[in-house]
């Protein structure tokens, strides 16, 4: 297993190192090319409202990009013949992939933060309203904060984990499954863009499933919410693993 994620590893990370060191300039320059070109609005707002939510959006869907085409690449086009003629069981190689998919989303969401942080940073030194002092002092803060965070209410932050987790779950084996479908004997054509639908439709569906049994009360319920993606997440996986060894076609 953990010589699959390191294939894994090893034949995705440029992609995703790619997205991330994008990124991260981007959170870098983005004060800069905000203030040249709507220095009339209010840069703060202007900068964490859509200088941000611009870089965000712009990594967001990188990762769904690589994570979609790697899986595409690696299991339906041609070095698929290979991948799937590996010494492992199918179950395995599925595993692998998506823990390896997992990781890199976790990745990037510290990734994400850091950006946030660092685009924080060089907008309140540009503007002079910021001290490598003060920058401590901060930083000193927020972790004493969390650490309090975590020991006073442990199952808030236990909660917060798995829902994260079951997010993250859902949401690489819903992309998985997708695919896997479209290029199943049932679908002969437009392949990709059945999977793109297929896989929003599958994620409406799981969402409004979840939003009948746990209501809008998503807040009182991280932890249920979080297991009940992670379950949806494995049940898809599994199919993946049973449309793989049934149903698959190969180009």
């Amino acid at each position: 297993m953990l010589k699959l994620m390191k294939y894994e590893f090893i034949h995705s990370y440029r992609t995703f190192l790619m997205s991330f060191a994008a990124f991260l300039i981007g959170c870098i320059i983005m004060p800069y090319v905000m203030d040249g070109f709507l220095s009339k609005l209010p840069f703060i707002s202007v900068i964490f409202g859509l200088g941000f939510a611009v870089l965000l959006m712009g990594i967001a869907i990188a990762l769904f990009v690589s994570i979609f085409m790697n899986f595409n690449r690696s299991v339906f086009e041609r070095p698929g013949y290979l991948t799937l003629t590996l010494p492992v069981s199918t179950t395995e190689l599925i595993v692998a992939k998506v823990l390896t998919a997992v990781i890199w989303l976790i990745i990037a969401g510290i990734v994400l933060i850091a950006g946030f942080i660092l685009m924080m940073i060089v907008t309140s030194f540009k503007m002079e309203a910021l001290t490598v002092s003060s920058l401590m002092s901060a930083v000193t803060e927020i972790a004493g904060s969390f650490m309090n965070y975590m020991v006073h209410y442990p199952l808030d932050f236990l909660g917060n984990v798995v829902f994260v987790l079951g997010n993250l779950f859902i949401t690489v084996g819903s992309i998985y499954f997708a695919l896997t479908l479209a290029h199943s004997k049932w679908v002969r054509k437009h392949q990709m863009v059945f999977a793109i639908i297929g896989y929003l439709v599958l994620n409406l569906i799981i969402g409004w499933i979840a939003l009948t049994v746990f209501g809008d009360y998503i807040s009182s319920h991280t932890m249920f919410y979080g297991f009940y993606y992670i379950v949806f997440g494995l049940l898809l996986s599994g199919l993946t693993v049973y449309l793989i060894d049934h149903h698959i076609e190969i180009e």
